[in-house]
């Protein structure tokens, strides 16, 4: 890593066919309210031409991130939630009239939403294939150092 470059984690997203990625968001989730977890956003950056997440965690510093499926109470521990939103361009939603949940009823947009678990190390890349989330709650993403 170049010492002017900040220290960031990257994700190379894989494994999702032919559909075209609308957005993409990563969520830090694990502080506790009344309502249950909370979810923060992430400040990301997506590379579209080489569907690369590009994170920095730590302020230009380097850091590992933990994300486990323990996460949440008094346990100070997090968990990294990936989202991405898929557009399906064979679906007419001219009638939307760019209504995003029009969109998503007609079956225009679908969304993916999983955790990403294990220690992430600012410096790194790793391979998150899309297609090996299981459909459920507290499902996660299979990830692979590069």
């Amino acid at each position: 890593m170049a010492a002017d470059e900040p220290a960031v984690i990257r994700f190379v997203l894989t494994d999702y066919g032919d559909k075209d990625i609308l957005r993409v968001n990563l969520m830090k989730e694990g502080e506790s309210s009344k309502n249950g977890m909370v979810r923060q956003n992430q400040n990301i950056k997506f590379d579209r031409e080489t569907d690369t997440l590009v994170w920095t965690p730590c302020n230009d510093n380097s850091c590992t991130v933990p994300s486990t499926s323990t996460a949440g109470g008094n346990s100070g521990r997090d968990q990294l939630i990936l989202e991405v939103t898929f557009a399906n361009p064979s679906v007419d939603i001219e009638s939307c009239h760019s209504d995003t949940t029009c969109e998503r009823l007609k079956g225009a947009t679908t969304v993916k939403s999983g955790m990403l678990e294990g220690y992430f190390k600012t410096g790194r890349t790793y391979s998150v294939s899309l297609d090996s989330l299981i459909p459920g709650i507290g499902e996660a993403y299979s990830i692979v150092e590069l």
